[in-house]
């Protein structure tokens, strides 16, 4: 496992005591089950995602996007961030790394 994946663990697990609800995604279902297995708190729900394909389907106050931008090439960027944007509260917040 990359030393990325396992600080994007901790701090899911981490600000979990901060918030309602985190929904975690990760393209990687092994990645995700063993985050399952790992941190087995109520608060965070884990779903198999590509980012490329990731549409608003709710609604959140806060946005994480986190070692996995520079993944996609510019046009899936601006796509994906389109999206996320969609998926902000008004006032929400977005923080990502590229």
């Amino acid at each position: 496992m990359s030393r990325h994946r396992q600080r994007g663990e901790v701090f899911t697990n981490r600000i979990s005591n901060y918030v309602d609800r985190v929904d975690a995604f990760d393209i990687s279902d092994i990645a995700i089950k063993r985050a399952r297995l790992k941190f087995k708190n109520h608060k965070i729900n884990f779903y198999v995602e590509d980012a490329r394909n990731f549409t608003a389907s709710k609604k959140y106050d806060l946005i994480f996007c986190f070692e996995m931008l520079y993944y996609l090439d510019n046009k899936e960027q601006k796509k994906l961030l389109g999206e996320v944007c969609k998926s902000l509260n008004q006032g929400g917040y977005l923080f990502y790394q590229l």
